[in-house]
């Protein structure tokens, strides 16, 4: 089996883009909505809700501006395994063991074994555990580097069910 990994980094345009429109957002909510001069009649129930929306505005833009300078790749795929990094700090490690026996569904392409199931639809990588919860990777903020990103990763599941057998 080979011994060296495939790393996949973020799509750096698209999340530097998200975190500038976030935080913009979060900034025409303050200056335009919250605290405008002109009292909108805004209620206080409003109030609340943009409050909630500034909230998550905040976090979406800081994450993704986070994300766009992190030197570490979102997922890596190994001899023993694949690594996902699902949010800023935290990551994941999914054996092939738990993956092995895959089968794949050509029109759906969905992989699916007794312990594990792994889809991967055009937006995102879910990977499903019987033993954890399950991971899924958004593929639109992830430079897929062309297909080959879903070449190397039908090349891992093969590799693991010639292992398994």
């Amino acid at each position: 089996m080979e011994k060296e990994s495939v790393k996949f980094y973020p799509n750096r345009g698209m999340t530097a883009l998200l975190g500038i429109i976030m935080l913009g957002a979060g900034y025409i909510l303050i200056k335009k909505v919250l605290f405008s001069e002109d009292g909108l009649g805004v209620t206080p129930v409003a109030y609340i809700f943009f409050g909630v929306l500034l909230l998550a505005a905040a976090i979406i833009g800081i994450g993704c501006l986070i994300k766009t300078f992190d030197p570490r790749p979102v997922v890596e795929f190994m001899p023993e395994g694949m690594l996902i990094r699902t949010f800023i700090f935290l990551e994941d490690f999914v054996p092939w063991e738990e993956v092995a026996g895959v089968k794949h569904e050509q029109h759906t392409q969905r992989v699916v074994s007794p312990v594990a199931r792994v889809r991967v639809t055009s937006s995102f990588l879910r990977v499903y555990r019987s033993a954890g919860r399950s991971l899924a990777i958004n593929l639109h903020l992830l430079n897929k580097r062309g297909d080959e990103f879903y070449h190397t990763l039908s090349h891992y599941l093969e590799l693991g069910k010639t292992q398994s057998v």
